[in-house]
């Protein structure tokens, strides 16, 4: 909606994978890759001004509160041991 209400115009659809494009190519093309950690998301999500606000103040804290929990504790196990107990919360 913040686009829209900006009047901003999308650009021209990219027909490759982004993922496979060098990097002076994203940055022609104004792409940014995404997080690639939540570490990193949890970073950039608390400078996205459109998201935390339509998330709202209550939510967006409780939010960055637990993703920030999940990351001090999933930091610390092996791989193995994280993928074992996310299959056994969901």
């Amino acid at each position: 909606m913040d686009g829209i209400k900006q009047g901003i115009e999308l650009r021209s659809p990219v027909q490759e994978d982004p993922a496979h494009l060098p990097e002076d190519e994203l940055a022609g093309l104004k792409i940014n890759r995404l997080p690639s950690d939540l570490e990193e998301s949890i970073m950039e999500l608390k400078k996205d001004r459109i998201i935390l606000s339509a998330m709202g103040e209550k939510l967006a804290k409780a939010y960055i509160a637990v993703k920030g929990a999940d990351l001090k504790e999933l930091g610390e196990l092996t791989l193995e041991d994280e993928v074992e107990l996310l299959l056994e919360i969901y």
